[in-house]
């Protein structure tokens, strides 16, 4: 199973890194093999008591590829933004620490949905409280607080990622 893993990985990492030189193989061997072998506890534990068949997977890869272009949208258009709110002249917005609830059944979406809050401009997960299900995240411009803050603050990814749960 690990080592099933590993190839995907090390395809992408070699992509990525534009060439085939002997440094640049054993490096990605290096390091994708460590993070199969770090993750493969956790993907192994969540598949286990998930108890998902090939349909179901099948359906997470779908929901899982057709987020990625929705995905890449919302990083673009926080990007703008992000570039607006820095060449305007004045400061008109407010950042600040909000709180949003989590709200779903496995931790390891908890965690693809806090890291792809953070990883849109103006966000950044700073810490999870696991009692309570909550994520703290900073965000750019908490003016008008009393909206729909949750959508504001998530780019509206609960549903992306409650449809990846499913």
């Amino acid at each position: 199973m690990k080592i099933v893993a590993l190839f995907p990985l090390l395809t992408v990492w070699l992509v990525l890194a534009g060439n085939l030189r002997a440094s640049t193989v054993i490096a990605g061997i290096v390091l994708c093999g460590a993070a199969v072998v770090i993750f493969a506890n956790l993907a192994t534990e969540h598949a286990v008591r998930s108890d998902r068949g090939a349909p179901q997977v099948a359906r997470r890869l779908l929901w899982a590829l057709l987020f990625m272009p929705v995905f890449l949208g919302k990083v673009l258009l926080s990007g703008l933004t992000m570039a607006f709110l820095a060449l305007k002249p004045s400061i008109d917005f407010w950042p600040g620490i909000v709180r949003v609830h989590g709200g779903f059944r496995s931790l390891v979406t908890t965690a693809i949905f806090a890291n792809a809050m953070t990883l849109t401009p103006g966000t950044l997960t700073v810490d999870y409280d696991e009692e309570n299900d909550d994520l703290y995240v900073h965000w750019i411009d908490v003016t008008g607080y009393e909206e729909d803050f949750d959508h504001r603050v998530t780019s509206g990814m609960r549903v992306w990622m409650e449809r990846l749960e499913r």
